[in-house]
Parts: C-alpha cells; sequence; structure tokens
C-alpha cells in the first residue's frame, strides 16, 4: 500500500527520524503523542482510467511545540519527496510534487502544526 511506502521513505530520512523517532501516523494523531510528529492522510485519490497511474493528493501534518521546528520538519518532509523519482518498497514513484504549505497555532494545546500538500504520482 502507498500508504505504507510513504511512512517508510519519511523514517528513511535520517532528519526526520531524529525529531519524531518512530511517530509517524498515516490518518490520525494519537491523543497524548509526545511531539513533534507527523500524520498524514489522501485528501484524493485520483486513478487514470486508460493507464495504471496514481495520483493521490497527500496531507502531511507536522506538530511541535515550536514553530521552528514544526516548520523544519515540514521542510524535511517536503525535500523527502519533491521532485522524488524510482522504486520505494516494491513501488515506483513517478514524482512527487510539492502543492502548498499552511502554518496554524491551536491556541488551546499550544501546539504549531504545520501542513504540506502533495501529489504523490506512482504507478499501480
Amino acid at each position: 500500500m502507498i500508504n505504507t511506502v510513504i511512512r517508510n521513505m519519511l523514517l528513511d530520512n535520517a532528519n526526520i527520524k531524529s525529531y519524531v523517532n518512530n511517530r509517524v501516523y498515516y490518518l490520525y494523531l494519537p491523543q497524548d503523542v509526545v511531539l513533534p510528529a507527523i500524520s498524514f492522510f489522501m485528501v484524493s485519490n485520483f486513478r487514470h482510467h486508460d493507464i495504471d497511474i496514481t495520483r493521490p493528493r497527500v496531507q502531511f501534518d507536522c506538530w511541535a511545540t515550536s514553530l521552528s521546528t514544526a516548520k523544519s520538519l515540514a521542510d524535511e518532509v517536503r525535500k523527502t519527496f519533491q521532485r522524488e523519482k524510482g522504486v520505494y518498497y516494491g513501488t515506483s514513484i513517478i514524482q512527487g510534487i510539492y502543492i502548498t504549505e499552511q502554518e496554524f497555532y491551536e491556541t488551546d494545546t499550544g501546539i504549531y502544526h504545520v501542513t504540506i500538500d502533495m501529489y504523490m504520482i506512482y504507478k499501480d
């Protein structure tokens, strides 16, 4: 599954791993998780009707107790996937395409949250 490939690619990045250890989650961030951490999910999942190419839009959420850490982590996520091509864990990644980034601060928890949206084009 592409979700496992994405998670493994994030954890293969030594800079990301130094921030989050193994705290990379698909779909949701667990309650009381130690920060920093990353969660991600598929915003949409476009599949071509005539070729075996899939282009999901993936949102990565980088969570931290400081804006600088959240931004640094988001930058590492972008660098992991932007223009990346190759075969990873048996899946042919055709290209990662950066779309956008946003910064948030959650006043009730004091947590900073930076989102990165990317297209992950891969061959089924």
